[in-house]
């Protein structure tokens, strides 16, 4: 609705002391063979860095999200005081807008809580910089479910610091109410400069995993794009297929033969030796390397080691076959050993994870120090 709008926009100008405007964006997430649930979508304005918002898909892959956009040639200050606001509206039976400020850069999460203290909702945010920021909660829980009627608590966390407010959730009821709305006036003002809705703004979109997302999904960033209004914004995005410590395309160290062929099919060669095992072959169309499955029998004939080469398999953070050594440093932090010779080896001892085997990585890079190869296999 459109008064609806109005006053919204009356809510953010107050919160922020700046000329302001939103726009509504809504899409949905997903790789070629399925929707991606509880990903992380951010929209962080270009011409002030300052500036994002986040949010996640819920159970399909759709998401919402308000974007702040500034009018005129005002210029936003760093907020004096670390603060949480009150969210908008409260009570709200649809979503709700929780607005926060950053004095300095932080690593932020915003968690819901019901009365009882149990975790709803976790937006894990990340890093972010010093500025005006905010998120929508849809009223649904980490699992995608809409949340029953009631009082709930949510904790903004950054850094060290933390605030909780309360807010009511009406199941059923109506976000708006019409006797504020008639009694709502709102102009456009001129702070000193010449001020001039935007109908329009370019904003820098980062989508990648979060906590709990499915499946797991190759980092994306898409820059300088522009915003028009309220619109749809879908996204194609590229699935993990390297789990560091989990599997290589849905592989696990300690899988059986028949699971490997159910997931990946017949190999295209199956390699024997004095080795005491036997491993599985996958070739690219032109007959190099794409992956091999190391089977040894003192672990009863299961899964020991997974290789990949010619590979175009990614981790969630971007790394595969092509990195480069230091991008992939940034990432994985420095390497338990290395070995230099006429190419470099990195070799990663990993921190054991539930239901998992203990593994280690190899990383293999050539003079140049480009990712050729790798090598996720069991450690004792």
């Amino acid at each position: 609705m459109k008064t609806g709008k109005i006053f919204y926009l009356a809510l953010i100008l107050f919160i922020t002391t700046i000329n302001s405007q939103t726009i509504n964006v809504s899409g949905n997430i997903s790789t070629p063979d399925s929707v991606v649930k509880n990903a992380r979508i951010t929209f962080i304005d270009a011409s002030d860095t300052s500036k994002s918002y986040t949010a996640l898909t819920d159970s399909m892959g759709n998401y919402n999200i308000g974007l702040v956009t500034s009018i005129g040639e005002n210029e936003t200050e760093i907020p004096e005081y670390f603060h949480l606001g009150q969210n908008y509206p409260n009570p709200f039976a649809n979503e709700t807008v929780i607005n926060y400020n950053l004095n300095k850069q932080a690593d932020v999460s915003v968690t819901i809580y019901d009365i009882l203290g149990r975790e709803v909702k976790k937006f894990s945010i990340g890093e972010q910089n010093a500025g005006i920021h905010g998120i929508i909660w849809d009223g649904k829980n980490n699992f995608g479910q809409m949340v029953t009627t009631g009082i709930y608590f949510y904790r903004l966390q950054s850094g060290e610091k933390s605030q909780v407010n309360k807010m009511i959730f009406n199941k059923g009821g109506n976000n708006l109410n019409p006797l504020q709305i008639s009694n709502l006036s709102f102009k456009k003002t001129n702070l000193g400069k010449k001020s001039e809705v935007k109908d329009n703004a370019y904003f820098n979109i980062k989508v990648k995993s979060d906590t709990n997302t499915t499946p797991l999904i190759v980092i994306s960033e898409y820059l300088n794009q522009k915003i028009e209004g309220d619109t749809t914004l879908n996204f194609k995005v590229e699935e993990a297929k390297i789990i560091f410590g989990q599997s290589i395309e849905g592989i696990k160290l300690g899988d059986d033969s028949a699971t490997v062929i159910d997931k990946l099919g017949l190999p295209e060669q199956i390699q024997t030796g004095d080795f005491g095992g036997f491993i599985f072959i996958y070739l690219l169309p032109d007959s190099s390397n794409r992956i091999k499955v190391t089977f040894m029998e003192e672990y009863d004939s299961r899964v020991t080691a997974i290789t990949v080469h010619e590979y175009k398999g990614k981790t969630k953070d971007g790394i595969g076959i092509g990195s480069y050594r230091n991008d992939v440093l940034k990432i994985m932090g420095t390497p338990s050993s290395t070995y230099s010779e006429d190419s470099i080896a990195d070799n990663y001892i990993l921190n054991p994870l539930s239901g998992f085997m203990n593994s280690q990585i190899y990383i293999f890079y050539n003079i140049d120090e480009v990712l050729i190869s790798l090598i996720m296999m069991i450690y004792n």
